[in-house]
C-alpha cells in the first residue's frame, strides 16, 4: 500500500512556499517573455495558484524544455 500524506496541499500551498518556488523557477529565465509576463502580475498569479491547489482544481500545463 502506498504511503499517503494527509492535507499535503494545505501544507505546501501557502503563499510563502509558492513564492519561494516561483523565485527558484525564474532563475536564469527573467528575460523570457512568458516569465516577464508572469512577473508583471506575480502576486495575483501566486495567489490564484494557491487557491487552485487548495481546492484541488490545479491542472499542470504542458512542459517546455
Amino acid at each position: 500500500m502506498p504511503k499517503t500524506f494527509g492535507h499535503l496541499y494545505e501544507q505546501i500551498a501557502t503563499f510563502a512556499h509558492l513564492l519561494a518556488a516561483y523565485r527558484r523557477a525564474r532563475r536564469g529565465k527573467r528575460a523570457r517573455p512568458d516569465v516577464a509576463a508572469f512577473e508583471f502580475r506575480w502576486e495575483e498569479q501566486v495567489l490564484q495558484l494557491a487557491s487552485e491547489l487548495r481546492e484541488g482544481r490545479y491542472r499542470p500545463g504542458r512542459y517546455r524544455s
